[in-house]
């Protein structure tokens, strides 16, 4: 009974978390989120959106033992930025989440934030790099598509959460990239704020 109930309560869980996303996917699409150029968001904390995230992940991660960091190097600690702070932790849960999918127990995963080069139109960069299997060059822009799965891909997955990153992305003017990850092996999700 315990068993049925736990089950039923993570499938409850990732019912709600996928509805969510179609929810935001359909706002997006409308308009509804768009940012008004000529009013400017207000700045906030990248640095504790972050925090917020890794804190709320951080169960999921003791539970596959991986070990989950982050470093800061900004010069500002806070490193602020301006957008919508909601859609910008959703980015940062989303790709969280999927490093701790695809991360095998017992890996690594790392959460960096550090100034752009000076003199350039970005100013704060944000990188998670896993120590999982990664994804093939050619297979990089695949996964921005909605609902969109790799053959390999573990499970859990619905295919949106990186369409969603993707446009938020967009709407923020964030550059997004994918690279191998140099130090862990596997992925490297960079994400370039504007200044």
């Amino acid at each position: 009974m315990r068993e049925s109930l736990t089950e039923l309560k993570q499938m409850l869980k990732k019912t709600t978390r996928l509805t969510n996303q179609l929810l935001l996917l359909a706002k997006m699409d409308s308009g509804s989120h768009q940012l008004r150029r000529n009013r400017p968001q207000p700045p906030f904390s990248l640095l504790d959106s972050i925090e917020k995230i890794v804190m709320a992940k951080l169960a999921a991660a003791r539970r596959k033992d991986i070990d989950l960091g982050l470093e800061n190097r900004c010069r500002d600690q806070n490193a602020p930025i301006h957008g919508k702070q909601m859609l910008i932790e959703e980015v940062l849960l989303n790709l969280l989440d999927n490093a701790l999918r695809h991360t095998p127990a017992g890996g690594v995963i790392t959460l960096r934030l550090y100034d752009a080069a000076p003199g350039g139109e970005r100013g704060c960069i944000f990188e998670i790099e896993d120590s999982g299997p990664g994804i093939q060059p050619q297979q990089r822009e695949q996964v921005f598509e909605r609902f969109h799965q790799l053959p390999d891909a573990a499970p859990g997955g619905s295919g949106l959460g990186l369409a969603i990153v993707k446009d938020i992305c967009r709407l923020h003017d964030i550059d997004i990239s994918l690279h191998d990850g140099p130090q862990l092996g596997g992925l490297l999700v960079q994400l370039a704020f504007k200044r």
